[in-house]
């Protein structure tokens, strides 16, 4: 198996799609840096004035509940608010860019590592039928499983690198520019109490709850690509789920309760370690590893039964 994958490893970084991937992901991360270095540098707000937009946010928060009614989301914001007034702790927003609130701005670039994961999943198998490669695969010892499960682990390893590219290049560029800002604090909201995380904590939850993501993504990616037989309806599909599961289901939770057995509600595992806490009230991490174990489990069973059923046509 180590043979299969280290061999798949090989073929990716011949690719060049691969690289220039890896050079896209940079280039966000430089502009974003450019971004905040001309704009957010010396963007610190004063105590006062920081303290009384929290306290304005707290009455409108108010006002939202005494007209609709109760909302744990909109009272741990509340919760927060009142927190850091009292422990004299700036939002980010009122803090000067420092590494901890450049890397966490980056964040928003792990919807690109998403979307090349999905690229490369839904292809990495397609690409060899269409060059007829997956002859010289299927007439060696190696069973088609092995060679799917191969397959399927390189690209979670390149999910990997290119977070680890993500955090890499972010915190260098923002150590070196903008150096380490002692009153950054992230408050959460856990088992009814509030604390203080270190900023280093909450981002590498962050970048590991989002290695879970690209698990479920390569593997949907997977099962779709096996269902179809066709890259481009499996990359569409898993894009569409991509981007607007998590916004649809986020919907369908404020009404409903169900939503909490879709996969799009699970994906995300740091909503456990933030104020706001899951969408739906009840629902524990524990929970969401389950609801994600059940799909991971679903997909591949999925993508392992029609890849060994797979008809061999190249071309």
């Amino acid at each position: 198996m180590i043979r299969l994958v280290y061999n798949e490893c090989i073929k990716l970084a011949y690719r060049v799609g691969t690289w220039v991937m890896v050079g896209i992901l940079i280039l966000g991360v430089i502009t974003m840096f450019i971004f905040d270095y001309k704009t957010k540098a010396d963007s610190e707000i004063s105590e006062e004035v920081w303290k009384t937009n929290l306290q304005e946010e707290i009455k409108q928060y108010q006002e939202y509940l005494d007209e609709f009614g109760s909302d744990h989301i909109i009272e741990s914001f509340i919760r927060e608010n009142e927190y850091r007034i009292e422990n004299d702790l700036p939002p980010t927003d009122a803090l000067p860019t420092s590494v901890w609130t450049f890397i966490s701005g980056n964040q928003n670039l792990i919807l690109l590592v998403g979307v090349f994961v999905i690229v490369v999943s839904a292809t990495i198998i397609s690409t060899e039928f269409k060059q007829g490669t997956i002859k010289l695969l299927l007439i060696r010892p190696p069973s088609r499983l092995a060679i799917l499960v191969s397959k399927y682990i390189t690209v979670i390893l390149y999910s990997l690198f290119l977070l680890s590219i993500l955090f890499i290049s972010s915190f260098i560029l923002g150590s070196i520019f903008f150096g380490f800002e002692e009153k950054y604090s992230n408050v959460i909201l856990l088992n009814g109490e509030l604390y203080e995380q270190s900023p280093i904590i909450s981002l590498i939850i962050t970048y590991l709850s989002n290695s879970i993501n690209f698990v479920m993504l390569v593997t949907l990616a997977f099962a779709i690509s096996s269902i179809f037989r066709s890259d481009t309806i499996a990359i569409a599909l898993s894009l569409i789920g991509y981007i607007m599961g998590a916004t649809a289901t986020g919907i369908l939770t404020i009404f409903y309760d169900w939503p909490k057995y879709i996969l799009f509600t699970n994906t995300n595992l740091s909503q456990y370690f933030s104020s706001t806490g899951p969408p739906v009230e009840g629902m524990t991490i524990g929970f969401s590893i389950v609801i994600l174990v059940i799909y991971w489990v679903l997909f591949l069973g999925i993508a392992a039964i029609l890849f060994q059923k797979k008809e061999i046509k190249t071309g």
